[in-house]
This record gives structure tokens, sequence and C-alpha cells, in this order.
């Protein structure tokens, strides 16, 4: 991989879009990418980068497409204006009879959203589902196993209570500090790591 694609075709690549696009354009197209947490970001751009490692290759591909192909957004409606114009071959082929899906629906409003908000991955709720996860293994494991729902419901309202009230005195103990001069910055004195996400239990 290193060597055949990154060292090979993605070099050879970057050099064909840098005398396309421009390595001044591409460098600066690099420094306007909003922060995300999956995509390494490179300030300074890539264009000037040399001797680069294979980590740093395989983050310039997670991007490097998205920066200088033009009109992006348009090319996703396009390709999703495609598939509804041919997707009659699954009813067809007896697959699937209707596409009556709230999925499909919601995916015609990608493009507004993204120019609303940025990229999906920065607003989506897939890095607060594994807390969700932990939360609810957490809350069945108290209970007996029958009438779980009931049980679920009361143990999570006692948490939520518990939390509140934790997160109550941390606050009393905060403003008795500012007010005797003090910072609240000792880190025993903060709630656990879970209390701010108390709200989506």
């Amino acid at each position: 991989m290193l060597h055949q694609l990154y060292q090979g075709l993605i070099k050879h690549l970057l050099g064909w879009l840098s005398a396309a696009c421009g390595g001044a354009e591409i460098d600066a197209r690099c420094c306007r990418l909003p922060p995300n947490h999956h995509i390494h970001l490179f300030s300074k751009g890539i264009i000037c980068l040399s001797c680069i490692s294979k980590t740093k290759h395989t983050q310039i591909c997670h991007f490097h497409l998205g920066i200088c192909l033009p009109n992006n957004l348009n090319l996703l409606n396009d390709t999703l204006d495609l598939f509804h114009k041919n997707k009659d071959i699954f009813i067809d082929l007896s697959i699937h009879s209707n596409f009556n899906l709230s999925k499909l629906y919601a995916a015609r409003h990608y493009s507004a959203m993204i120019m609303m908000f940025g990229t999906m991955d920065n607003y989506n709720t897939e890095y607060t589902e594994r807390l969700h996860i932990d939360f609810m293994k957490d809350t069945y494991h108290t209970t007996n196993h029958k009438d779980k729902f009931v049980q679920i419901m009361q143990w999570l309202k006692c948490e939520k209570i518990m939390r509140h009230d934790k997160y109550v005195n941390w606050r009393y103990a905060c403003a008795s500090e500012e007010v005797s001069g003090l910072t609240c910055t000792n880190e025993m004195s903060q709630p656990d790591k879970h209390l701010m996400s108390s709200t989506s239990i």
C-alpha cells in the first residue's frame, strides 16, 4: 500500500491536481477545512510537505478529492437524482415494492444541511452512541430482567436526580471559591466525566 498506492498513485494524483488547481489554491483550501474529529488538518497545506509518511498519506487521502473537485454538493445531488431515475429497477425485479422511506427522503436534505452546519460527522450523534450503549448496559444490569422497561425508567430517574444534585453541589463549591478569591480548577472538585452528559439520560 505504501509504495504502490500512497507513494505511487496517490503521489502522482496529488502532483496532477496541484498542477491543475495550483499549489497555492490547494494549500489555501486545506487551511479552510473546518475542525474535524477524524481528519488531521494540515494548517500549512500539503504541497510543501516532503518525505510524507504512510500516516500522513492516509490522512491526506481522507480529504484531498474533496478539496480539489469543484461543486461537491452538486455532484452529491446529481448522484441522488441518478439513483431516483433508476430506482424502479428494484420494483421491476420484485426486490422492493415502494420507496416511501424516511431515510431516503432525508437524503434530499443532506446538501442543505452541509451548507448550513458543515460536514455531517461534526454534528451527528455517532460520538455519543458509545456512551448511550454503556449507560443502557449499566441500567439493564440493575434490573431483575423482568419488567425491564419500568425498572430502567425508575433507575434513570434516580440517576438523573443524583447527577443533578452532584452538579448543583459542584457549582456551589465553585461559587464559594470564587468569592474567596480562588478559582474552581481542582479536578477533584469537578463533577465526574459523565456529569455533563446527564441531560441525555
